[in-house]
């Protein structure tokens, strides 16, 4: 992403804007993307024609050159693994490593990136082409084409693929060894994260810097992607062998239209999981792949209404869809392509969306769609040219200005600071940031002064201020009494703008100095490259160290910070990481701290209703207590130098055994006792199983039992039955007896007897009424099964002192009455037997009379009334 790769590579933002026209554009101009993102792949004398007029011929050329650029990407794209007996990770060329190593499994294996992988190196194709035209390096676009093609050098796929997605690969082999195939493939991809950090799935830090695979059979997934609908350019996969875009059976010419600069929204043919998800992200190629145009919009003209007229009536939108805007501004290209959004005409399907993004983002804190800094070539001519006097010299600006070149600029966020870093600065203005002293992305030659922008939880970037005579500077302080500038801001008002937006148009002003430094314009600095992580690394820590900060949030960086450590660790360059003492004691506060303790602050806000604070409070104590858990579980896997593993152990077994709530013996039950790769000591594993089984979950019991049983060892029906029995002898609800007879069905038939009859021997006369139901709705056993008769009489021979009389005689009755109604024949003996021996003469007479009205002309039922 060579546009939007300002912390990667010490490259100045390449622009397409003058590449195609000298004037430069403004904010007010409507987006026009024939104008500004011409289709390159086309030969510059077709690129006037519709797309359905392009010749054939061209289309086929164009289609060529694009899959041999995309081949060339793919096969230098490289990745880091972990190889066996290396202590370091190695950088390879994934897809011809990835096939040398599945070909031991099936020679004849293809693996093949798609969907959004796809998507992202054409995008990337693309920049770069922009970029060798930007910067004179090719003087046609098919010369850039043959560059890319011709080119030699590695290619980091982070600069490739997309900010925070997964690493989609598809695999096809004729040997039908899918599952053994993805498994083997998983685990190369995915060996540098899960070495070396695998704290947490959705961390910001670890979703940017390394590589998850996601790997699928191919003629599943295209089937399944192709069937569900969307955008038709995430249907596409690419085979790295012959060097070509495979099209999907229902959409024959996806690849022929990507030529022409086109692409398709297809209504689904099955039914989708999440509808709302596939509209939002039918919109992502609008900033990912700004110069293609749908063919027609309106299917997804008529699910965005739909969306809107949702929205406008207060209902929720599916998470997942406005998920997708974030993923949407993470891999814009080229400042949210101009930032169309903003300048959508009315109409527009652009300007719908935005309607809709206005609804949605009222109940958010900030803008879902930022407006991005725009870039403009330092060597671009102003409309109208400020005199001289005002324009601050480039030496004055870097020693009055900026710290010795460099400037400083807060982002509150850490996933803010990751997303700036591949893709240029987001403006603060009114409505999108602070913007006190006006709209521009602010700096501060003071790194406290960013420090307070960024606040406890953001983090500082580092900018360097480009030593070019070509910058325009403002300095406002100075200089906003002057005649022209007071014009100037007269014309504004009355306008409706603010007056360093003017400046920026009109006069192509790049820097304003007022009490900040303001960047108008991203040519105008760039990123220190890999030292940059390193700047991020010690942020993280301060906050980490900070005793200060909240405990939630000094755990949430905590994982962070390991895995930027890991990433900086693979640049070959040394960090300092939290000593190992503090990080004990944070975990250990972690399942200390109660709720009025670790969410004081928001007790303080009167502004909350109770049942908010509430749902705040539980949600914000179980994420500090799951952040903690996954420490400990990298530590036991292996991947995490955090803690000793024997002190892991040590913590969990003592949460085991003080009564947890569900949510944390869930979390202990899936992430340590569900887990083959956690290394806990078998003696260690059984005692955890013992105590959480133990725990009195509530309303929750019988899930977290269901899952512990789950996790059982398969050789331990001895540990089960104990567990299990004393589990039912203490259960005092109905739904909690329920469930765990259950699991008695399922033991080995000696091990169920022996605890029934142990429950039919010592249980309270509850538990005993609800196994007696089970017993004889033939649940647990046969009703012919002899051992049924005998549990039974032992609980009708119980006396139950702790019961009245009534009751003892209702219990018992119920036992009579049930065995009745089963209707069976091998149970009469045990009606005969009460009607023969009980004290109780309704009992008796109850037995007798259930007898006779089954079949008294049987010798059987004969013998059985002789009661005498």
């Amino acid at each position: 992403m060579r546009v939007l790769s300002l912390g990667l590579r010490n490259l100045l933002l390449p622009a397409l804007l003058l590449v195609v026209f000298p004037a430069p554009l403004f904010a007010l101009d409507f987006f026009d993307a024939s104008r500004e993102f011409p289709n390159y792949f086309i030969k510059e004398e077709f690129r006037a024609l519709k797309w359905d007029e392009i010749p054939e011929h061209e289309a086929n050329r164009a289609l060529k050159r694009l899959e041999q650029a995309l081949y060339s990407v793919f096969q230098r794209l490289t990745i880091p693994v972990m190889l066996e007996g290396r202590d370091r990770p190695v950088r390879v060329r994934y897809f011809s490593f990835a096939k040398d190593i599945l070909g031991k499994i099936d020679p004849k294996v293809k693996v093949m990136p798609s969907g959004g992988v796809v998507r992202s190196a054409i995008g990337y194709v693309y920049d770069e082409i922009a970029a060798r035209l930007e910067t004179g390096t090719a003087a046609t676009a098919d010369e850039a084409i043959a560059q890319i093609i011709g080119n030699a050098l590695d290619i980091d796929a982070t600069e490739v693929r997309g900010v925070g997605s997964d690493f989609d690969v598809l695999i096809k082999s004729p040997s039908g060894k899918i599952r053994e195939l993805k498994e083997e493939l998983s685990r190369v991809t995915n060996s540098v994260e899960q070495k070396t950090i695998g704290l947490r799935a959705d961390s910001g830090a670890q979703r940017f810097l390394f590589n998850i695979a996601d790997c699928k059979d191919y003629g599943e997934q295209i089937g399944l992607a192709s069937r569900q609908g969307g955008s038709t350019i995430d249907m596409l996969a690419f085979d790295t062998d012959e060097g070509e875009l495979l099209n999907p059976d229902r959409f024959p010419g996806i690849s022929k239209d990507l030529a022409r600069g086109v692409y398709d929204y297809a209504a689904p043919v099955q039914v989708i999981s999440d509808p709302e998800k596939q509209t939002i992200r039918g919109m992502r190629p609008r900033l990912e792949l700004p110069w293609m145009t749908l063919k027609d919009d309106s299917i997804l003209r008529r699910e965005l209404v739909m969306l809107l007229k949702k929205a406008e009536q207060g209902k929720e939108v599916s998470a997942e869809a406005v998920k997708q805007i974030g993923k949407m501004i993470r891999n814009a290209r080229f400042q949210g392509a101009h930032n169309r959004f903003y300048r959508a005409r009315e109409g527009s399907l652009d300007r719908l969306f935005m309607d809709l993004v206005g609804k949605l983002q009222q109940r958010t804190e900030s803008a879902l769609i930022p407006e991005f800094v725009a870039y403009r070539p330092l060597s671009s001519a102003p409309r109208k040219p400020l005199p001289k006097n005002l324009l601050v010299p480039i030496d004055q600006f870097i020693a009055k200005s900026t710290d010795a070149g460099k400037l400083y600029h807060g982002t509150p966020r850490l996933e803010n600071a990751f997303a700036i870093m591949r893709q240029g600065l987001f403006m603060s203005k009114d409505g999108q940031g602070l913007a006190a002293y006006g709209p521009g992305a602010y700096s501060s030659p003071h790194r406290d002064m960013a420090s307070g922008y960024a606040g406890k939880k953001g983090v500082v970037l580092t900018l360097e201020a480009l030593n070019d005579p070509n910058i325009r500077i403002v300095d406002w302080d100075r200089d906003k009494d002057h005649p022209v500038f007071t014009k100037l801001q007269r014309r504004a008002s009355k306008s409706g703008l603010h007056v360093f937006d003017l400046l920026a148009q009109e006069y192509a002003v790049d820097v304003i100095v007022h009490h900040h430094v303001l960047v108008r314009n991203v040519a105008a600095i760039r990123y220190k490259g890999r030292n940059q992580f390193v700047d991020l690394h010690s942020r993280l820590r301060e906050i980490v160290m900070d005793s200060a900060q909240p405990l939630r949030n000094r755990l949430h960086f905590l994982t962070e910070l390991e895995a930027l450590s890991a990433y900086i660790w693979l640049l070959g360059r040394q960090v300092e990481m939290v000593p190992n003492e503090l990080v004990r004691q944070m975990v250990h506060a972690a399942f200390a701290v109660s709720f009025e303790e670790d969410f004081a602050a928001y007790s303080k806000n009167a502004n909350l209703p109770p049942s908010m604070l509430k749902n705040i409070q539980l949600a914000g104590h179980a994420n500090t207590r799951m952040s903690a858990l996954r420490i400990l579980k990298s530590v036991l896997e292996g991947e995490s130098m955090l803690l000793e593993r024997e002190e892991a152990q040590r913590l969990i077994l003592d949460l085991s055994a003080k009564k947890p709530d569900f949510r944390l013996a869930s979390g202990i039950a899936e992430m340590f006792l569900k887990s083959e790769s956690v290394d806990l000591q078998p003696d260690t594993r059984r005692q955890i199983i013992m105590n959480l089984f133990r725990a009195d979950y509530g309303d929750h019991w019988s899930y977290v039992i269901d899952e512990l049983i789950q996790v059982m060892p398969k050789d331990s029906h001895a540990l089960l039955s104990e567990t299990l029995t004393e589990a039912l002898l203490q259960a005092r609800k109905t739904y909690e007896i329920t469930d765990l007879l259950q699991w008695v069905s399922r033991l080995d038939p000696n091990v169920r007897v022996a605890i029934l009859e142990r429950l039919a021997k010592e249980g309270p006369m509850g538990l005993c009424r609800v196994v007696a139901m089970n017993l004889l709705a033939g649940a647990q056993m046969p009703l012919s099964d002899p051992s049924l008769q005998r549990i039974l009489m032992k609980m009708l021979e119980r006396d139950f002192p702790e019961h009245s009389e009534a009751e003892r005689l209702a219990f018992r009755m119920m036992i009579v009455d049930g065995i009745a109604q089963t209707g069976s024949r091998e149970l009469e003996p045990v009606l005969a037997q009460v009607a023969r021996s009980s004290r109780s003469g309704k009992l008796r007479s109850a037995s007798r009379r259930h007898l006779e009205s089954a079949k008294p002309e049987t010798t059987d039922c004969a013998r059985y009334l002789r009661v005498e």
